[in-house]
Formats: structure tokens, sequence, C-alpha cells
């Protein structure tokens, strides 16, 4: 079962899962290898996004870090609903792209259809190994485009179209289970009272839901604020 870090406030849960995940990247680079991080979409997951690449951006690292995410909406790049569009602009505007390198999922136009983009994005992610993937959680336990009911944790492609997903856009690119719990280093992390029914319900061994069988990975740890812990029976807190 994954460790879980509770903090007070979502401001200090993001800031201090960004910088665990900016340690990871430490660490990995002292092995002389170029990292790779899985990050996600949601408010959850750009917030402790931009706190590591505010980390990263101010370090002269010997590799460079790279930088994929696990679902995306299939929408234009230049769409504001791409997740991957804040971190991209971001890197672009401090002129570190070269030691920062995006690996965005594709958008309409650029291949036949959904499906043949999701297989090309499958493609690219042969492998890579991934030092850490980050990981938010819906209120309903859906991860990545993962949503209850509509996923199969056995499906051992390493990314696949989604085309009715219950959140809009119904159209996505996700990667499956398989790929996610590859990773060395699962990141959840959860903040407001609105997810912590899903995280219960988790901890308790509920399978219908897609976060369950990520926190029981060894290799997970659970950083939730006081609000979404609000219902964990036991919880080993991890005070910043």
């Amino acid at each position: 079962m994954s460790q879980v870090l509770s903090f007070h406030t979502a401001d200090e849960l993001h800031a201090a899962a960004g910088g665990f995940v900016a340690a990871i990247v430490d660490a990995f680079a002292e092995l002389g290898d170029d990292v790779n991080i899985a990050l996600t979409g949601g408010s959850d997951g750009l917030a402790t996004s931009l706190e590591f690449l505010r980390l990263v951006s101010a370090k002269e690292l010997p590799v460079q870090v790279h930088l994929w995410w696990s679902d995306e909406r299939y929408v234009a790049l230049d769409d504001s609903e791409r997740n991957d569009g804040r971190i991209v602009s971001l890197i672009e505007n401090l002129g570190i792209g070269q030691r920062i390198v995006c690996h965005r999922a594709p958008a309409p136009g650029q291949d036949a259809s959904i499906e043949e983009a999701a297989v090309r994005y499958a493609q690219e992610l042969q492998d890579v190994l991934f030092a850490c993937a980050v990981i938010g959680v819906g209120p309903d336990g859906h991860i990545a485009s993962l949503f209850p009911r509509l996923w199969n944790k056995a499906d051992n492609r390493s990314a696949y179209a989604v085309t009715d997903s219950p959140k809009p856009p119904a159209e996505r690119i996700t990667w499956s289970f398989e790929q996610i719990a590859d990773a060395a280093n699962l990141l959840v992390v959860a903040s407001g009272a609105q997810k912590a029914e899903a995280l219960s319900r988790a901890f308790s061994g509920d399978m219908e839901l897609p976060i369950t069988s990520i926190v029981e990975l060894e290799a997970t740890s659970v950083w939730v604020d006081d609000l979404a812990g609000a219902q964990f029976k036991e919880v080993s807190e991890g005070q910043s």
C-alpha cells in the first residue's frame, strides 16, 4: 500500500510535491542519462508541474529533462483546453527549450484520425523509462482519461484514443494504466474536499475506481491537503 503525506493547504501540498519531483530529477540526472517525467492536467497536476518547473529551470543540469503528458485533450495545439499549454508556453518564454524538452501529444490535423494519432503517440513512448509520473485524481476516481466503468486495466497499449469521455471534450488521448504504472515513482496529488470520497473509496479497495489500482502500488505516494484527506482513518502526516 502506498504512503500518504498530508499538508494543511493546497499551496503547501503543491510546493512540497513539486519539490519532490525536482529532487527525483536531481537524483536521476546524477546517473548521467536524460530524465523523463510524466505530467498530467487538472488543477493539482498543473500547480505541481509549475512548482517543479520553477525549481528545475533554475538549475544547470548535466542532462536534458523530457516532459510528457499522460492524458491530453484532442484539440488544437494552441487551444486553451490543452493540458500542456501553460507549461509549454512557460518553457518557451524562459528560453529553456534546449534543457527541458516537451513531447506534446498529437492534435487534430496531424494524422488521419484520432486513432492513428494515438498509435503514433504510443510508438513514441516505446522504450522510454520514466523516473516519475505525476497523477491527478478526479472526484469520480478517474486518473488520466481512464474513467470508472470505461477503462480496461489489462489494456497493454501504451496510449490509445478515447472518444466518449464523460468529461468534455469527448475526444482525448490517454496512457493506459500499465504505461502510467510503469514509472519508477508514482506521485498522486489531490486537494480539496471534492476528492475526499474518491480517495477514501480507493483506500477501502474499491476496484471500480482507476485510482484504487494506483494507490495499491508500492511505487506510489499519495499527497493530500487536509480537505482531500479528511475521510482517511489513518494518515501518515508529512508536514512541510
